[in-house]
């Protein structure tokens, strides 16, 4: 009665006698399969990506897209590689996070892989989205600070750049920004979570102020150029118009001094800012005007 092998290598020992002698000869034998190979056996190792569609992955240097599996001899080698960074348009990015096989986990996008067992492979990468901050006053006026301190999911950041990188459900708040020589605070601190890419606008506390001057006789003092300088220090400069009103956007909220020239002589003023305001400066009469009467008062009307 005859057997049939199973796949593996074998030692035969065929043993021939003359008289007394007797010679025993060993052959090494080795059962194919049928395909001719000489491994114990094929296993089956599958690919895909868990964040993406359209992903590629090289495979002993051929070019293929994922999901796919390949059938290969256990115990054989094969190098596996797939892109680190993954850019579908100008502002989304998946940058190569690791690999995952059931408990394994490879750290790096491309590895050599040894068919030793029916495995499957996932890339697994994450999603970053490009975002525009847009910074305005109270009032909506669009502002470029100097620089922004924001808060990244519990980080807190600074940075000169309106455009950035987030990964997907970052957490992101703006604390303050440098304007003007002034720390100015966000007006809310509400957290933005980053889902897609986009523009993401936050207000500042900076506000409108005016600057009315006027006569003892109610008349509009024109074309007067007026000096305000900001809690940070910085002067900014505005003229009065024929309304006697000089207009100042997105000063920064805290103790703001102003100055100016009339008739030869200065006068200054200061005020703690909080809100849109209205300061009304009346200033002396002139040498011609109501006989020699000089005088001068402010009054603060806040908006």
């Amino acid at each position: 009665m005859s057997k049939q092998a199973s796949v593996g290598h074998y030692s035969i020992g065929i043993e021939a006698s003359a008289g007394s002698f007797v010679s025993t000869t060993f052959l090494n034998l080795s059962v194919m399969q049928p395909n001719g190979g000489s491994h114990v056996g094929n296993v089956t190792v599958s690919f895909a990506s868990g964040s993406y569609p359209a992903s590629q992955i090289t495979v002993d240097g051929q070019n293929y897209a994922m999901p796919i599996a390949f059938t290969w001899p256990e115990g054989s080698n094969h190098s596996i590689s797939v892109p680190s960074l993954y850019q579908p348009n100008d502002d989304t990015r998946f940058i190569f996070k690791e690999w995952a096989a059931g408990n394994t986990v490879i750290q790096s996008a491309g590895f050599t892989l040894t068919a030793s067992a029916n495995e499957s492979f996932t890339a697994v990468y994450r999603p970053m989205y490009r975002v525009s901050l847009v910074i305005v006053d109270a009032s909506g006026l669009r502002i470029y600070p100097q620089f922004l301190v924001l808060n990244i999911s519990g980080t807190t950041v600074y940075t000169s750049q309106l455009s950035l990188w987030l990964n997907a459900n970052t957490k992101l708040q703006l604390l303050y920004v440098k304007w003007l020589g002034t720390d100015t605070p966000a007006l809310n601190n509400g957290t933005v979570i980053i889902g897609s890419a986009g523009k993401i606008t936050f207000a500042v506390a900076a506000y409108q102020v005016a600057i009315k001057l006027m006569n003892a006789l109610g008349r509009p003092v024109q074309y007067v150029n007026i000096t305000l300088v900001t809690p940070g220090g910085v002067a900014i400069y505005a003229e009065t118009n024929q309304t006697g009103v000089a207009i100042f956007n997105s000063v920064p909220v805290g103790l703001v001094h102003f100055s100016f020239r009339y008739h030869e002589k200065m006068y200054y003023g200061q005020v703690e800012l909080q809100h849109s305001l209205v300061v009304v400066y009346l200033v002396p009469v002139g040498h011609s005007e109501l006989h020699h009467r000089f005088w001068w008062d402010y009054r603060i009307h806040w908006i």
